[in-house]
């Protein structure tokens, strides 16, 4: 799997949470969840689950990449970018965010 980036806005859309977004599997390491579609319902620190039209369906978040429907359209999130718990992930990113800013905001004042 090729690494995937994604952008600020892409990332805040993503830390404010996914559960609610629909999404579909376009890749994994299992080809049997590949093409399972339908709305993320819960999330915990290493499975998504996905409810389809025939039911739930537990997810790992390892090994997979998924086609997540954000505000901004769709985007392709690596499992393994979004393997912690989703209060984690908020925290954790926010602070990476801030680093950002901060020294983006050092360089323009130079």
């Amino acid at each position: 799997m090729q690494k995937i980036k994604l952008n600020y806005h892409d990332m805040m859309d993503i830390a404010r949470g996914i559960i609610g977004r629909e999404a579909e599997v376009i890749n994994s390491n299992n080809r049997s969840l590949v093409g399972i579609k339908g709305r993320i319902i819960d999330e915990t620190l290493k499975t998504i689950v996905i409810l389809t039209k025939n039911g739930k369906k537990v997810i790992p978040k390892n090994g997979v990449v998924l086609k997540v429907n954000l505000p901004s359209g769709y985007v392709t999130v690596e499992g393994k970018m979004i393997m912690q718990r989703p209060e984690e992930r908020i925290k954790k990113w926010w602070r990476k965010i801030r680093k950002v800013k901060r020294y983006a905001n050092k360089n323009q004042r130079s």
